[in-house]
């Protein structure tokens, strides 16, 4: 599925289990696959198929050690920086892009862009940090949010909280 899926945006690509591709596989492993998050139902006119999921993506990565290769965390550290370039000034608002001007920024294709927001790419790579943005309307709209990149409190002994007497 990881080699199909290539470039293209997960939410576009369908895996149809009766296809030449995929009859091999027995249906019970769609099933499992789907128990574990990894892909989910995509029926079209009566045609049985799957979406491969953010989780999914992830575990074909590791799977075929692309998520640890240098080259995801190189575009990884572009797309970091792009986000972080959004919000520099630290409005409370946050700040907002579109997968356009970001791939003019990082020179990064809009659908990896598309995959790394819904895989959650950013989060294994900074799991103490805030990385999370939200898109809409297919990559048109991007929000990203003022703590981008910030680094997560860890308890009641961190940031503001430390000043509440006990």
């Amino acid at each position: 599925m990881r080699e199909d899926l290539a470039d293209h945006w997960i939410s576009e690509m369908r895996f149809e289990i009766n296809s030449e591709r995929y009859n091999d596989l027995p249906p019970t492993t769609w099933l499992d696959l789907q128990q574990q998050t990894w892909v989910k139902t995509d029926n079209y006119f009566g045609n049985p198929a799957f979406k491969l999921t953010g989780s999914g993506l992830i575990a074909a990565m590791k799977h075929t050690g692309e998520l640890q290769s240098e080259e995801h965390k190189e575009r990884c550290v572009r797309l970091r920086a792009a986000f972080k370039d959004v919000v520099k000034g630290r409005e409370i608002s946050g700040g907002r892009t579109d997968t356009s001007e970001l791939t003019a920024k990082t020179d990064l294709s809009a659908s990896w862009i598309f995959n790394a927001i819904d895989a959650r790419f950013l989060a294994k790579l900074w799991p103490h940090d805030h990385v999370d943005v939200e898109s809409r309307y297919g990559g048109r709209d991007i929000k990203v949010p003022a703590n981008f990149g910030t680094q997560r409190l860890s308890g009641l002994e961190a940031g503001p909280l430390a000043l509440i007497p006990e």
